[in-house]
């Protein structure tokens, strides 16, 4: 960080002190902090911007993914006539596990998920379409 955005970064209160200084000189905490007009201060932004949405958009898959997982896995349960327990034995999964999973309380590494559709006879997949 160079001595400008120091200064900047002290200006718009990234930090407590600069906050503190603020709302004691009577500016109400009001910033005087502005848009960053450089080309490197604008990519740094878009960068740490970018990285924020990447890193929160395996959760948000994971939670679009397993929430179709325990509906589509009891509907090609129930088509078999199996009992969740049989379920378990086929597949080497708990019976509680396999419960949970289909609750939706549950997310399954790949390899279970492998598991249960093998046990279903359909392709993993599927369960999760």
């Amino acid at each position: 960080m160079n001595a400008d955005e120091d200064r900047q970064s002290t200006a718009c209160g990234s930090d407590a002190h600069g906050l503190e200084a603020r709302l004691a000189s009577g500016t109400g905490g009001r910033s005087r902090c502005h848009w960053p007009t450089g080309s490197a201060s604008i990519t740094r932004m878009l960068s740490h911007l970018w990285l924020a949405l990447w890193r929160s958009l395996p959760a948000a898959l994971t939670i679009f993914l397993v929430g179709r997982l325990g509906p589509n896995l009891r509907e090609a349960r129930l088509e078999l006539e199996l009992t969740q327990e049989q379920v378990a034995e086929r597949s080497g999964v708990h019976a509680t596990e396999v419960s949970r999973i289909e609750a939706g309380k549950r997310d399954p590494r790949v390899s279970t998920v492998e598991r249960l559709a093998k046990a279903v006879q359909v392709r993993p997949g599927q369960l999760l379409e």
